[in-house]
């Protein structure tokens, strides 16, 4: 994960890995080891998260929640926007995706570190390794677009 701030601020990296998985970091405030998943390919996993981020950070969607596939677990990402433009984050898991889910972390960032810090958590994927990869969904670069314009 890309680190342009502290140790204590908010960090997130994707990392496209080997036989259908990838890597999600996210570091909430103040835990400067962060979580770390790797995600199956079965759905949009960075795609989901980019547009929920940008429907959020861009006022087209007040909350999204974005849920990722460890296979049986599940990961959930609850983003919001608030009135000042900080972006609240919660973290939470599941057994599979009836299952009821459990908090791991709640954290807010101002909106703006929030878009820097997804933005060079992406920089550095390797677009032939991520098609070659996860071929049944394309880079999302039109949600990396519409994110960039964000708050």
């Amino acid at each position: 994960m890309r680190r342009s701030g502290s140790d204590r601020s908010f960090g997130f990296g994707f990392t496209v890995a080997e036989h259908g998985w990838a890597t999600i970091e996210l570091r909430p405030v103040g835990n400067a080891a962060g979580y770390r998943w790797s995600v199956s390919y079965l759905s949009d996993a960075l795609g989901d998260f980019l547009r929920a981020s940008g429907d959020v950070c861009t006022g087209r969607r007040p909350s999204a929640i974005v849920t990722w596939q460890l296979e049986p677990a599940v990961v959930r990402c609850q983003l919001q926007r608030a009135a000042d433009d900080s972006v609240s984050c919660t973290l939470s898991v599941a057994a599979n995706e009836m299952a009821p889910s459990r908090t791991l972390t709640s954290f807010s960032v101002p909106g703006e570190q929030f878009v820097a810090e997804v933005l060079a958590g992406t920089a550095d994927i390797d677009r032939e390794a991520y098609a070659a990869r996860w071929p049944a969904y394309p880079f999302p670069d039109d949600e990396l677009a519409a994110l960039a314009g964000g708050i």
